[in-house]
């Protein structure tokens, strides 16, 4: 199994008073997908983070990709950057009289083979990001180690800092932007996603069914985007969350290891708070 997570920190741009930073026209955290990780990388069990400097020019667009700080394998690091390139749109930066300029904009991603069988047993898990109006981190928490597994942490972020990659999700708004990880068995719970009060960002579903072994026969993934404007990416690798085999974990009636059916969702949704 493996996941690609989103991007994980971007860095604000000082600026003098008057000026304006960059500001992602897009969430980065759709600019690199869980469909994006190299095959060569697959095979070889290749994982690690990558932090990156990319130069945007004064109509927003990227003019280079640096890595300032290697994964540890070079196939990860250049396709970082290359995809990037392709798919990093940006507000440019302006200057204290309003003129547009070039600026950096720094950042990391995560990519990480899931490893143990941790991901794989059935539960649910969180990660919550509190923002202010002006897109500062106010708390960031994790629910338990399972999203860590998956790449998801609160380490590389930094409290009181400013999350402009954020500024497209409920920007202006005092809120919480939660991801949520579904596994289930059997039918599927309610989400906080669903709540009354929560504006939907985006959810990935993978619905599975096994034989009475327990082996996978069967995995469809659909992916909804209410609150992103760009085109949706793939979503065929999240059924790659999904255990080829529950043989031995007797998770069916009868202590069989099958039939079953079940899903894999990962849902982000934000909600104002007073």
């Amino acid at each position: 199994m493996l996941l690609v997570m989103a991007l994980l920190a971007a860095q604000a741009q000082e600026s003098a008073k008057g000026a304006q930073p960059l500001k992602p026209l897009t969430s980065p955290g759709n600019w690199v997908t869980d469909d994006d990780y190299p095959p060569s990388a697959v095979r070889q069990g290749h994982d690690g983070t990558v932090a990156f400097q990319l130069q945007i020019d004064s109509t927003g667009l990227p003019a280079g990709c640096s890595v300032t700080q290697s994964s540890g394998h070079e196939e990860l690091d250049q396709q970082v950057c290359s995809l990037l390139v392709q798919r990093a749109r940006f507000s440019p930066a302006r200057d204290a009289s309003g003129k547009a300029i070039a600026a950096p904009y720094n950042g990391r991603f995560t990519w990480r083979m899931a490893r143990g069988e941790t991901f794989f047993q059935p539960g649910t898990s969180s990660m919550e990001f509190e923002l202010s109006a002006d897109d500062i981190l106010l708390n960031c928490r994790l629910g338990d180690k399972r999203l860590e597994t998956a790449g998801q942490m609160c380490g590389p972020m930094t409290i009181g800092a400013p999350t402009p990659g954020f500024a497209a999700v409920g920007g202006g708004k005092h809120r919480r932007i939660t991801t949520e990880l579904f596994f289930e068995i059997g039918s599927h719970k309610p989400m906080l996603y669903d709540a009354p009060g929560q504006v939907e960002i985006s959810k990935r579903t993978a619905l599975f069914e096994t034989d009475a072994e327990g082996k996978r026969v069967k995995c469809e993934a659909t992916m909804e985007t209410p609150g992103i404007a760009a085109p949706p990416p793939a979503v065929a690798e999240m059924c790659t969350a999904v255990p080829a085999t529950f043989a031995g974990q007797h998770l069916a009636a009868g202590g069989k290891d099958g039939p079953l059916s079940g899903s894999v969702v990962v849902a982000t949704s934000w909600k104002e708070l007073p």
